[in-house]
């Protein structure tokens, strides 16, 4: 079981953030798959909105900037084929972001940002001192495929791309007076994919087509 407590040195300061643990979990007995609760998706939220003001982000994401505020480091390479991106703790205070380089420019945003989830979700960057130590250095995060930690690693990079609040304001300024939106243009905006934009409203809950 690991829960995400945030110390005095953590990153977020009364941010009015609550520690969460796996008990978040449900199970969909009809599809056999464990699904985030909508308390977890609200702690993603309030995480990465939170990081964004700390770090001053600002939409698109700039994530060599955002890293090395971080304490990181991006290194892209053609040389390997799967996984295609991976974030590997490289000292107390630093990581690294492999990533393949010959993906779309907008794939490859998205993965960073997902390498971000695991870091501080699953590793506890900045977040669960404990949890961060007790990581070797050199230690990579491994993918479990469609486990629930890879969908809360997607569900952190769609709120880290796509903050909800802006989300919301641009689908408003693109949405005709037949009351359709148009994706595209905010895919454009924040410069993610048709899918991943797609995905991050009906994650929010206003589209359901």
């Amino acid at each position: 079981m690991v829960s995400f407590g945030f110390s005095a040195k953590s990153l977020i300061k009364g941010m009015g953030i609550l520690p969460v643990k796996r008990k978040y979990l449900s199970i969909n007995l009809k599809k056999g798959e464990r699904k985030m609760t909508q308390s977890m998706k609200q702690w993603i939220e309030s995480l990465t909105d939170a990081i964004r003001r700390e770090y001053k982000v600002t939409t698109p994401v700039d994530f060599n900037m955002l890293v090395e505020k971080l304490g990181g480091e991006i290194i892209s390479s053609d040389s390997w084929e799967d996984p295609e991106a991976s974030i590997v703790k490289t000292g107390d205070s630093s990581f690294r972001i492999l990533i393949q380089e010959d993906k779309p420019e907008n794939r490859k945003r998205f993965s960073k940002a997902h390498e971000l989830g695991h870091l501080f979700v699953h590793m506890g960057y900045k977040l669960d001192e404990k949890l961060w130590a007790s990581m070797p250095v050199g230690a990579t995060y491994p993918r479990f495929g469609n486990s629930e930690e890879e969908r809360e690693a997607h569900y952190f990079a769609a709120a880290l791309l796509m903050p909800k609040d802006e989300f919301l304001r641009k689908c408003y300024e693109v949405t005709n007076e037949k009351r359709k939106c148009d994706v595209q243009a905010i895919s454009e905006h924040f410069k993610v994919s048709f899918d991943a934009a797609l995905n991050r409203g009906r994650d929010i809950g206003i589209f359901s087509w």
